[in-house]
């Protein structure tokens, strides 16, 4: 198979598998305006899936910058979740005890080794601006990015 048919062939899976997931729901999408995200959403556009964009950081943050000019690319409706210093500690001790939970429920399971939610800096960190989205927006179903990278090309420090 050539490259040209790899990329067809992971776009139709990406497209069957959202408009399984979305169909006939409010769609929040965790949007950075990285790559990943990006892809998604105009994916979501594609298939005609009404989408709020929320960005997660502080006060005039780089992703901040990205993320609008991405959306406003791809004609989205972007909400900033603007955090402050105490809200990110607090944040981060609340999904150390998620991510301690979910590792202690599941941490005799055949992966359990390297799990990838065992709470760490590198995985509180991974995870909180998801965290941030998931308390903030009022979608019934959250979409990302998060993780493409490691799968398709992998980033040493995950």
């Amino acid at each position: 198979m050539n490259e040209t048919r790899y990329i067809r062939k992971l776009k139709s899976l990406l497209i069957n598998n959202l408009e399984n997931l979305t169909k006939d729901k409010k769609i929040a999408i965790a949007f950075s305006g990285g790559l990943d995200s990006s892809i998604l959403a105009k994916l979501l556009k594609e298939i005609g899936v009404k989408q709020t964009a929320y960005v997660v950081g502080i006060e005039n943050c780089k992703d901040f910058e990205s993320a609008e000019k991405s959306a406003k690319e791809l004609d989205l409706e972007l909400k900033k979740i603007i955090l402050t210093r105490e809200e990110i500690e607090k944040g981060m001790l609340i999904q150390k005890i998620i991510l301690q939970k979910i590792y202690e429920e599941n941490k005799n399971k055949p992966e359990s080794e390297s799990h990838p939610l065992k709470p760490n800096p590198v995985s509180i960190s991974f995870t909180l601006p998801l965290f941030f989205v998931a308390k903030d927006s009022k979608e019934e179903y959250i979409i990302n990015g998060q993780g493409a990278d490691t799968m398709f090309g992998g980033f040493e420090k995950y």
